[in-house]
C-alpha cells in the first residue's frame, strides 16, 4: 500500500492518497473537529454499461448488492446501533455505496462495510425484482418521467439515454446469471474509489481502517469500454409526453461540455447567469416580467462522455411555445452581446457560497471527491474556486455561442399542450 497526501486545509483541503495492493484507490479528507465521518465507496459501472437487451442491470446489482447489508457480516446491524446511515444509488455513470455515523464509532463499523461489495444477493433476484418495477412505476408516475424522456432524447441512440432504473419489460427478464456477470466484470478493486472524510485519527488510516479493504474486491484494473462518440443532429426535438393534467412541464437543452474540457466552468457561470439561482435572467423574465411561470431552475452537468444545460419550468399549454422562445432568446442575447462584468461577479461570489455549502458536510465531500477521483481528478475547494473566477466575460459568452452552434436543442414537454409538431408518447 502507497500513500501520500498534505496537511489538511478548512475544507478537507489537500487529499491523502493511497493505493492498495488489488488495485483501490483510496482519498482521505481530514477534518478532525467534525463530529461525523463519511465514506463512500464507487464503482465505476453505471447505465452505461447495462446493455440494450439488459437495461437496468447496473441498479440490480446495486440492489443484490445492499441486501448483503442483512448478512453474516452484520453491516445493517452495526450501523443502526451506532444511529449511522447506509445507502446506495446508482447513475449512468457510476454506482455508490455510503456510509455515515458518529466518528467515535465510524472504525468499528469499517471493517463490515469493505465487505459490503464482495458479491451480490443474488438468490434475492425475484424479490429485488419486483420492488425495482415498483420503483419505475413511481418515477413514471412523477417528474422523473419527464426527465428520462429528455435523457433519451438529448441521446438518442447512445447508451447515455437509457433510463438508470431500466425498463420494466427487461428487469423483468434479468437473470441472476447476468446479474453475477455484471457484477464479475465491474465490482473489481481497480475498477472502485474509497473516499473518506472527517475526524480521520492520525496514523490509524493505512495501519487499522484499510487493510479490511485490500481483499474485499476481486484485484483487477477497470474493464475496457468501446462507447461510440455523442453525435448531435441539427435540429430542434421536440418530445410530447401526453399527460392529462393542468399544466404543461418541461424541459429544454442543450449538449455542452464533457467533465475534461475547460470550458466547462464557463459553462457553471452561464448556469448561474440563467437561472442556477433566484434573480436569475430567465427568473426575472419569465417570472417577475412576464407572470408566466412560479418557478424555473436550471441544471449543468458534465460527465466523462457529454455535457448539458438544461431549463426546467411549467406553464400553461397555451403559453409553451413562448416560453421556450423565451429560454432560447435569452441563451442567444448572451451569445451576441455577452454578460456585463457586474453579472459575472455576482454569479461568481454566488458559486463561491454554493461551493462552500456543498462542501460543508463530510458525507458531500466524500461524494464530490469520489466522483471526481474516479472520472478524473478530485479538485479541492478552493482550487475549484478559483478556476471558476478565473473565468471572463468572453468564456462566458463562448460557452453561449458553442451551445447554439451546434444547432440540436432538445424540448420535452409533459401535459397537454397544443397541437404541435413533435413526437407523443
Amino acid at each position: 500500500m502507497s500513500g501520500r497526501g498534505v496537511s489538511p486545509g478548512p475544507h478537507g483541503g489537500r487529499p491523502r492518497r493511497y493505493r492498495l495492493a488489488g488495485g483501490l484507490r483510496v482519498i482521505v479528507l481530514s477534518r478532525r473537529w467534525t463530529p461525523t465521518t463519511a465514506a463512500r465507496l464507487i464503482v465505476g459501472a453505471g447505465s452505461v454499461d447495462d446493455g440494450d437487451e439488459t437495461s437496468g442491470l447496473a441498479h440490480m446489482a446495486e440492489h443484490l448488492v445492499l441486501c448483503r447489508r442483512d448478512g453474516d457480516n452484520g453491516l445493517e446491524r452495526a450501523v443502526r446501533a451506532v444511529g449511522g446511515h447506509l445507502s446506495g444509488g446508482t447513475t449512468r455513470e457510476y454506482t455508490a455505496f455510503d456510509l455515515v455515523c458518529a466518528s467515535p464509532a465510524f472504525g468499528r463499523v469499517l471493517p463490515a462495510f469493505a465487505g459490503l461489495t464482495a458479491s451480490a444477493a443474488t438468490d434475492r433476484l425475484a424479490t429485488e425484482r419486483k420492488v425495482v418495477i415498483e420503483e419505475i412505476r413511481h418515477r413514471r408516475d412523477g417528474l422523473g418521467l419527464l426527465w428520462d424522456a429528455f435523457y433519451q432524447a438529448l441521446w438518442a441512440g447512445h447508451p447515455l439515454g437509457r433510463p438508470v432504473l431500466g425498463r420494466e419489460p427487461s428487469v423483468a427478464r434479468l437473470t441472476e446469471g447476468d446479474v453475477q456477470a455484471f457484477h464479475d466484470r465491474h465490482y473489481l478493486a481497480g475498477n472502485m474509489v474509497l473516499a473518506i472524510s472527517g475526524a480521520v485519527p492520525p496514523g490509524r488510516v493505512a495501519e487499522e481502517w484499510l487493510p479490511p479493504f485490500a481483499s474485499a474486491a476481486a484485484p483487477g484494473p477497470p474493464p475496457a469500454r468501446c462507447r461510440p462518440p455523442v453525435e448531435y443532429p441539427r435540429e430542434r426535438r421536440r418530445v410530447i409526453v401526453r399527460r392529462d393534467i393542468g399544466q404543461c412541464h418541461l424541459i429544454v437543452g442543450y449538449p455542452g461540455p464533457t467533465m475534461d474540457e475547460p470550458s466547462r466552468h464557463a459553462l457553471k457561470l452561464l448556469n448561474l447567469v440563467l437561472g442556477g439561482r433566484e434573480g436569475g435572467r430567465l427568473y426575472r423574465r419569465l417570472r417577475v416580467q412576464k407572470g408566466l411561470v412560479y418557478s424555473v431552475a436550471t441544471y449543468a452537468a458534465c460527465l466523462k462522455d457529454a455535457g448539458l444545460l438544461a431549463v426546467s419550468t411549467s406553464c400553461a399549454p397555451s403559453q409553451v411555445d413562448r416560453v421556450v422562445g423565451m429560454v432560447r432568446s435569452e441563451l442567444e442575447a448572451i451569445a451576441a452581446r455577452g454578460v456585463p462584468e457586474a453579472e459575472l461577479r455576482d454569479a461568481k461570489g454566488f458559486y463561491r457560497g454554493q461551493l462552500a455549502v456543498s462542501f460543508e458536510t463530510n458525507a458531500s465531500l466524500a461524494n464530490v471527491a469520489a466522483i471526481e477521483e474516479l472520472l478524473g481528478r478530485y479538485v479541492p475547494l478552493e482550487e475549484s474556486a478559483a478556476l471558476v473566477e478565473a473565468v471572463d466575460a468572453a468564456e462566458v459568452r463562448g460557452q453561449a455561442e458553442r451551445l447554439l452552434s451546434r444547432g440540436f436543442e432538445v424540448c420535452v414537454i409533459c401535459g397537454d399542450p397544443p397541437a404541435v409538431a413533435g413526437r407523443g408518447g
